[in-house]
């Protein structure tokens, strides 16, 4: 079955056509827009011609210089090109530039800090310390308020295990149970070790988002003075951690009271009101005006 061209509807020619982006037209009317099959030039910009292309520059009587046209293409495309590389080299500097303004103003309020987690008890924020390139794979700043923790669990991955009964190769959350507090050596199952390669905690917060603060990631002996320090660290932190948590609960409870506390307020104001109409103070018109507008009405 012959192919019709898309454009006029005339039968195409074998070997007297042009193939565009997106179809085949004839050559009569490739030629009325100023397409020449014998340039190279030609057979180029038309792969980058579409159908439509073609019917607008015939609607307008309008003929393109195939060589001009390529070369106007390309220029543009270097152009945009460019304009895309220069505006992602804006967007990574934007990045970077709050990035380091926010850790700057964390170390001038003296954040403490977990490894690369640091909490920054005056802006009452956490700030996940990350290098350069790091920063440039994941343009997040992760950075959260307090009021964001939810929740926290520990990790401990010994290097050692003697197993009395069971099958076991790292305990997680064996050193911390969070948000009631740091509780040291809670293992369980008969196990006992002589040395870790990890010691770290789980911070959760809203929007399914977790981090981690690591206080030791080297093999250490657990009756050394190290891992008895990493110990108190644990301990201190968690209680720190636990205060966050119970301000944010307690907070929430204050908030779900809310709508309580309206609604006793309204409730008193209503019966004021009413005491006021059975003294006769009120006209039945004034405590109706007066009721309307208590209840929002």
């Amino acid at each position: 079955m012959a192919k019709m061209c898309p454009i006029c509807g005339n039968k195409i020619k074998f070997l007297k056509n042009f193939e565009l982006k997106d179809g085949t037209i004839c050559q009569d009317c490739g030629q009325s827009i100023g397409l020449d099959d014998s340039f190279v030039s030609s057979v180029e910009v038309t792969s980058i011609l579409t159908i439509q292309n073609v019917i607008d520059y015939k609607d307008g009587n309008t003929k393109i210089d195939p060589k001009q046209y390529w070369t106007d293409y390309k220029s543009n495309k270097k152009q945009k090109k460019s304009a895309k590389k220069a505006a992602e080299n804006a967007r990574m500097e934007k990045i970077e530039n709050d990035y380091v303004e926010l850790m700057d103003e964390f170390k001038a309020d003296k954040a403490w800090h977990v490894g690369k987690v640091y909490f920054d008890d005056k802006k009452q924020q956490v700030l996940v310390k990350k290098s350069i390139p790091e920063r440039m794979a994941y343009e997040r700043t992760l950075n959260f308020p307090y009021s964001d923790l939810e929740n926290y669990d520990g990790i401990e991955d010994p290097t050692t295990i003697e197993k009395k009964h069971g099958v076991g190769r790292s305990i997680v959350g064996g050193l911390v149970a969070g948000p009631t507090g740091a509780v040291l050596g809670a293992f369980s199952g008969g196990k006992s070790y002589s040395a870790v390669s990890k010691v770290a905690m789980i911070l959760y917060f809203k929007g399914n988002y977790h981090i981690e603060a690591t206080f030791l990631s080297t093999d250490t002996s657990t009756s050394s003075s190290t891992y008895a320090a990493v110990q108190r660290s644990v301990m201190q932190v968690g209680h720190d951690l636990d205060k966050i948590i119970a301000d944010n609960n307690a907070s929430t409870t204050m908030q779900a009271a809310t709508p309580s506390d309206t609604s006793n307020s309204t409730a008193d104001d209503l019966r004021e009101l009413k005491q006021l109409l059975d003294d006769g103070i009120l006209t039945e018109d004034e405590f109706t005006a007066k009721k309307k507008q208590i209840l929002g009405i």
